[in-house]
């Protein structure tokens, strides 16, 4: 049976799912090399797109089945990743007046963790955080302030979406209308 869905534009993407046009990404820094990006990959590079004026748009017409076991999501070493790059996202992209926003995801992803019972990791993540940002600020590149208050608009809208959406990302330029 087919999906029915429309196209919605969003703040970010599903890495696993997504289409980037080649124009923009040779546009922006791209990925930063981390060996567990979780909680950084696609918001950082969205934030990069939407700086240079793209936008992100979801199909919800599209699913994508991701075969894989969800039970690594609760290890030490990705629990610590997610709480460290949350922080390091904000580090990296956001201007210095949205630091303290920076801090407020990072409180809410370590929350999100003890919520679910993943306290492995937590302080690991939390102590990895002023290495990980020195060791990764040749990345730096702060986007505009605009592009943070679109991202947080876009965001706001987007977590009415149903859960597990099958959220799929594809970059397209202003004028370009779904």
């Amino acid at each position: 049976m087919p999906c029915e869905g429309g196209m919605k534009r969003v703040s970010s993407f599903q890495n696993c799912a997504c289409l980037i046009r080649k124009s923009a990404f040779m546009q922006i820094r791209g990925f930063v090399p981390l060996r567990y990006a979780y909680g950084m990959e696609e918001a950082d590079v969205a934030l990069q797109l939407m700086d240079k004026g793209w936008e992100i748009w979801r199909y919800d017409g599209l699913r994508v089945f991701h075969d894989t076991d969800l039970k690594h999501q609760a290890s030490t070493e990705i629990n610590a990743a997610h709480i460290t790059n949350t922080a390091l996202l904000a580090f990296l992209r956001y201007p210095l007046a949205f630091w303290p926003l920076g801090l407020m995801q990072t409180f809410n992803r370590v929350w999100y963790a003890i919520r679910q019972r993943r306290y492995s990791g937590i302080i690991k993540g939390l102590g990895q955080i002023p290495s990980t940002c020195w060791k990764y600020r040749k990345y730096r590149q702060v986007v505009q302030v605009a592009t943070i208050r679109l991202s947080r608009k876009l965001a706001k809208r987007q977590h009415h979406a149903p859960v597990g959406s099958g959220e799929v990302g594809s970059t397209f330029q202003k004028e370009c209308e779904p």
